[in-house]
């Protein structure tokens, strides 16, 4: 009677907490469980924002500097977390210096020193590149060789300062006299210059060439040990030829040698002579 009532009520009572303690172990595991998948989603993610750029970044670091770009403005790395957005940022303006680095020191493997026109070095590549350039497109090409007349006595007579100063000006009086871009003025040894002109014609390259002579000429400075003038003056050889398979730069250069000897030997120097017309194929 009232003892097996209350055995069942007993029983009852223990199967009620049995079940509200499974409930209670399921629901603990169902939010482990649910806790567990956010975790592994958020470390995903931030995984994700955390590996991608690092990534990136390392293989925009791999590349030389001449070849990174805007890369680093990719959405990837403005995303990142501030570190490695910082990271970035320090990557990018270290490679802006680097190409500064590199364009200041490309421009002075290519520049005279002295007068700031450029150099042996970078005449020899022009006039290779030009040549190249001239084959294809079956356009002339003219050089223009120049020395200061008496400049050895010149240096004995006022100095090596004002001898460096000398030339400074005639190269800055050279430049002026060239217009295009594609033109190019060198210093090409002691007092010698050198003047590129690509698609230019031999009569062209007289008017330059004229334009040269006066423009030192107007500088007057004073060479009272020159036996040509009581001022500086400058001889200039001028040769033209459309580039050939035929033909060499090399010729190019002995033609304007040969009318630069011809205007220093048998023509009294100051002005210019232009190259034997048999020596290279003259058009114009």
């Amino acid at each position: 009677g009232l003892h097996d009532s209350l055995d069942e009520s007993h029983a009852q009572m223990v199967k009620a907490q049995q079940q509200a303690l499974h409930l209670g172990v399921i629901s603990w595991i169902s939010v482990l469980l649910a806790a567990w998948v956010i975790g592994l989603l958020l470390a995903w993610r931030m995984g994700d924002r955390l590996l991608n750029p690092l990534v990136q970044l390392e293989l925009v670091m791999r590349r030389p500097p001449q070849q990174v770009g805007d890369e680093l403005q990719d959405p990837i790395f403005q995303q990142a977390p501030e570190e490695i957005s910082s990271l970035g940022r320090s990557f990018q303006t270290l490679v802006l210096e680097v190409k500064q680095l590199l364009a200041q020191l490309e421009d002075q493997l290519r520049t005279d020193g002295l007068t700031a026109v450029g150099n042996r070095r970078h005449f020899d590549t022009t006039l290779g590149q030009e040549w190249k350039r001239g084959l294809r497109s079956g356009e002339p090409l003219s050089l223009l060789l120049l020395d200061v007349d008496h400049f050895k006595q010149y240096n004995d007579c006022y100095g090596h300062i004002e001898g460096d100063r000398c030339l400074q000006q005639v190269a800055q009086a050279i430049q002026m006299q060239v217009r295009r871009r594609t033109d190019v003025v060198c210093r090409i040894g002691g007092e010698e210059f050198a003047v590129l002109l690509p698609d230019t014609r031999i009569k062209e390259a007289a008017g330059v060439a004229d334009g040269v002579v006066r423009a030192i000429d107007a500088l007057s400075i004073e060479h009272l040990s020159s036996p040509v003038a009581d001022r500086v003056t400058a001889s200039i050889g001028v040769a033209c030829c459309i580039p050939s398979d035929e033909l060499h730069p090399s010729g190019l250069m002995k033609s304007a040698d040969a009318a630069l000897y011809l205007r220093k030997k048998r023509e009294g120097r100051h002005g210019f002579s232009l190259a034997p017309k048999l020596s290279l194929s003259q058009p114009g």
